[in-house]
C-alpha cells in the first residue's frame, strides 16, 4: 500500500480529484477527470491521457491526444513519472499534481501539518498525521511558500490607484513592443519586448525569469508572452493571484497595443508599435443598431402585405 496520496488540483477553479489506481483524462462522459473545451481555445480529445498510481508514485501516460499532454510545458511522447509540484496540462487545462504524504517522511522539513488545532496549539507530528506538499502556485507566505496570497480586494484597489498615475512618457512611443509598469518597485519603468531573437518572455519573482518583478503576491512562475509573428499572446503560469487583462482574469488572451495586464498586484500597459487596436461598439449602439434593422425589416414587410392586398382588392 502506497505511503502517499496524490490529488490534482484544476487550475481553472481550484477542484480537487483524488487520484485512484487508474482514470483516464478526456472530454468522454465516463472519464474520471472531466475536461472540455473552453473559448481560450482547448480542444482536448475524447480520451485524452491516462493517469496510474504504481511503484509508490503517479505516472501520466498521453493517448494518442490530437492537443498534446504536457509535463511542466514540455510535451511528453511516453509514459512519464510525476512528482509533487509538477504541472500536467491536457492541450491547454491545467492542473497541479500534490502529493499526501500519510505519514510525515524522515528527516525532512515538513512545510504544513493538516491537523485541527484547538485554541492555536501547535500540531504535533504522529503516525496518523497527514502531510500536504503543496505546488508551487498554490503556497502562501504562511506556510512557507513564495507567493504571498492577495485578496481580489486589495488587488482591485491597487489596480485602480494605478489607473489614477499619469502616464509614463514612454507610453505609446514608436519602436520597440514594451511594458509600461504603472505600480508595484517597478512602477515608471519601460521593460522593452524585442522581437528580434525572442518570440516568447517569461515572467515571475524567480531570478531565472526574462521580465522578473520581485513583488510580493507575483508568483515565481507567473506568465509569459508570447509573440508567434502574427500575434501577441499572454498566458498565465498557474499563478497564485492570477493575470488579468483589462481586469479580467486569463488563461490565455490575445493582446492589442495598450491594453492593461496584471501579474498579481502589478499593473501594466503593453505597447505593440504598428497595430490598430481593434474597436469594440459601445453596447448601447449595438442595441440601437439591431432596433432600427429590425423597424426596417417591419416597415418593409408591412408594405409589401399593404401591397399585395391592394393587388388583389383591384383585381375583384
Amino acid at each position: 500500500m502506497s505511503a502517499s496520496e496524490f490529488i490534482l488540483i484544476r487550475k481553472a477553479n481550484g477542484e480537487e480529484i483524488a487520484l485512484k489506481e487508474e482514470q483516464i483524462a478526456g472530454r468522454g462522459a465516463a472519464c474520471a477527470v472531466t475536461l472540455s473545451a473552453t473559448e481560450g481555445g482547448s480542444r482536448p480529445s475524447r480520451e485524452h491521457a491516462r493517469i496510474t498510481l504504481a511503484d509508490g508514485g503517479a505516472w501520466v501516460e498521453d493517448l494518442k491526444s490530437t492537443n498534446g499532454t504536457f509535463v511542466n510545458d514540455a510535451r511528453i511522447t511516453s509514459r512519464t513519472r510525476l512528482k509533487s509540484g509538477d504541472r500536467l496540462r491536457f492541450d491547454l487545462e491545467e492542473f497541479a499534481l500534490t502529493e499526501v504524504h500519510k505519514t510525515p517522511p524522515p528527516d525532512v522539513t515538513l512545510p504544513r501539518l493538516e491537523a485541527a488545532v484547538a485554541g492555536g496549539a501547535q500540531p504535533e507530528a504522529s503516525a496518523s498525521a497527514k502531510v500536504r506538499i503543496l505546488p508551487d502556485f498554490m503556497e502562501d507566505d504562511h506556510g512557507g511558500g513564495k507567493t504571498k496570497v492577495i485578496t481580489q480586494e486589495v488587488m482591485e484597489r491597487w489596480r485602480k490607484e494605478a489607473a489614477n498615475q499619469p502616464p509614463s512618457r514612454t507610453d505609446g512611443e514608436p519602436g520597440t513592443p514594451h511594458l509600461t509598469v504603472r505600480s508595484g518597485t517597478l512602477a515608471g519603468k519601460r521593460l522593452e519586448l524585442p522581437i528580434k531573437g525572442a518570440t516568447e518572455w517569461s515572467i515571475g519573482s524567480d531570478a531565472d525569469r526574462a521580465i522578473r518583478f520581485a513583488d510580493q503576491g507575483v508568483s515565481g512562475r507567473q506568465a509569459k508572452i508570447v509573440n508567434d509573428g502574427a500575434h501577441w499572446k499572454l498566458m498565465d503560469d498557474m499563478s497564485q493571484n492570477g493575470t488579468f487583462v483589462n481586469g479580467k482574469r486569463i488563461t490565455l488572451s490575445y493582446l492589442n497595443s495598450g491594453d492593461r495586464v496584471a501579474f498579481g498586484p502589478v499593473e501594466c500597459t503593453i505597447h505593440l508599435p504598428g497595430q490598430r487596436r481593434r474597436r469594440k461598439s459601445p453596447a448601447g449602439v449595438s442595441r440601437r443598431m439591431r432596433f432600427v434593422a429590425l423597424a426596417l425589416a417591419s416597415f418593409v414587410i408591412t408594405v409589401v402585405i399593404v401591397l399585395v392586398a391592394l393587388y388583389f382588392i383591384r383585381d375583384e
